[in-house]
């Protein structure tokens, strides 16, 4: 894979591949560089959470009845968390609201 490809990718497509229970065997098998240690390391919290599916934010904090929507939401919430490498639920539900998402029908 491509430095460049691998530099453009999202910190929750990091943390989601990392949190596949195959993760380790594979860069294990490719002699894996030291970035990915580092990246490891950085994405732990949101690794252990992926693996645990206890997402930061959870459909009772958004308050709106069960729909396609409030998976998505939940869904973009959860990126938003990781990508800021934040667990601060109060940030991420304002960052949330300000999406485009967030006001579509």
């Amino acid at each position: 894979m491509p430095l460049s490809w691998q530099e453009a990718l999202e910190h929750a497509e990091w943390a989601s591949f990392y949190a596949h229970p195959l993760s380790s065997i594979c860069l294990t098998m490719l002699k894996a560089p030291a970035f990915h240690v580092h990246r490891h390391e950085l994405l732990l919290p949101f690794i252990k959470r992926i693996q645990n599916k206890d997402p930061l934010i959870k459909a009772k904090d958004l308050n709106i009845p069960p729909s396609p929507k409030l998976g998505l939401l939940l869904k973009e919430a959860e990126r938003l968390s990781i990508n800021a490498l934040s667990q601060d639920k109060d940030k991420i539900l304002s960052s949330l609201k300000k999406s485009p998402l967030w006001n579509t029908p």
